[in-house]
């Protein structure tokens, strides 16, 4: 499964889904050993996010607005979880 930035940034990523029924977030998990500081980057302010998934050829899905990273960080396998929300 691949996700591609408006930033035009694609990265390989475990899940993602959204928006969320708790909170209408956008939830990521990856594997990257960057900094989180360097990650966080490459995901707040992006307009929109594509999900490719190479099981499911022609399907895209798209998430506009998640624009502010609300949560990073390093779980203890060593992925990566993201929190992207939609300004109030």
């Amino acid at each position: 499964m691949k996700i591609t930035t408006n930033k035009g940034k694609t990265f390989d990523v475990n899940w993602a889904f959204g928006p969320t029924s708790a909170s209408g977030s956008l939830m990521i998990e990856l594997a990257d050993n960057r900094p989180l500081s360097e990650i966080s980057a490459d995901f707040e302010g992006n307009r929109k996010i594509e999900k490719t998934n190479e099981t499911k050829p022609g399907v895209t899905e798209v998430y506009e607005g998640f624009t502010e990273l609300t949560i990073i960080q390093r779980n203890k396998n060593g992925s990566v979880l993201v929190k992207l929300e939609k300004p109030a």
